[in-house]
């Protein structure tokens, strides 16, 4: 009725509007099936339920997220960590557990030698992020911290590209906040690997394991060591509480974070 009542340019200016409006959405939409598409394509879950790929050893890269220090205003705050593994529009995602910082109070020297606030909130992480190696990824890693729920939007970010990372050294990523100010740290390892499948199966079947869309989650960190490639390098002499190495062949990377003589699995 209202639209009855309403001059016929400003109906047709409605209707315009919405014709606009549900074509904007059509294009979201498929622009995020198709990129959903693309990380699904090279997802690690992906390679490993793929019969073409055999027994072969998959390149993976593992991103061992150890503790993140944050100011002392996220102290009791619900958070989780989104770990991408690319850039922008096309990249491999992962997302830790929830975890709530705690407050920790800095000894007076510890503060004056190494210039740090009186107290931070802090928290253990321990988790690994294990992705599909893949040249036609850009090698750049880009961690959000974001309030847990629904929204999860983002309060603090940190990116770093993977020739800058030293192998098997941890990297202190300084966080930063929406306004480009410091709100901390977050503390990573990474390992470029060749692992065997039977080995990443192995992992994603252990209680703290979660297969996400792009990657496997491995909650406690699983310790990934140099050796050869062979088929249930999980030793039955550990106990049941424990994370097994996981072994692979490392994998070197050329200027620039691209693969070197191995190439990308099949999938």
């Amino acid at each position: 009725h209202f639209l009855n009542s309403c001059p016929a340019s400003f109906t047709m200016e409605v209707a315009s509007l919405s014709v606009a409006a549900l074509g904007f959405v059509c294009i979201a939409t498929s622009v995020k099936k198709s990129q959903d598409r693309w990380a699904k394509e090279r997802s690690l879950p992906r390679a490993l339920s793929d019969e073409r790929n055999g027994t072969a050893p998959l390149p993976v890269l593992a991103v061992h997220v150890l503790h993140a220090e944050m100011l002392k205003n996220f102290h009791s705050k619900r958070l989780m960590l989104r770990v991408k593994y690319g850039f922008k529009s096309q990249h491999l995602r992962c997302d830790t557990s929830e975890f709530v910082p705690e407050l920790r109070v800095q000894p007076k020297i510890s503060r004056l030698v190494h210039r740090q606030p009186a107290s931070q909130a802090c928290a253990e992480l321990s988790s690994t992020c294990l992705f599909l190696l893949s040249n036609d990824i850009e090698p750049i890693l880009r961690l959000s911290v974001r309030r847990a729920g629904i929204r999860k939007c983002s309060v603090a970010k940190a990116s770093v590209e993977l020739a800058l990372l030293s192998k098997g050294g941890v990297a202190d990523l300084p966080l930063s906040g929406p306004r480009g100010e410091k709100l901390g740290q977050i503390s990573i390892a990474t390992e470029v690997m060749e692992v065997h499948p039977s080995d990443l199966a192995a992992l994603s079947a252990l209680p703290g394991a979660a297969t996400q869309r792009g990657a496997l989650l491995v909650a406690g960190g699983p310790p990934v060591v140099e050796g050869e490639v062979v088929c249930g390098s999980c030793d039955s002499s550990l106990g049941d509480d424990s994370t097994p190495p996981m072994v692979g062949q490392p994998i070197k990377l050329h200027a620039g974070g691209k693969i070197g003589a191995v190439q990308p699995a099949h999938i």
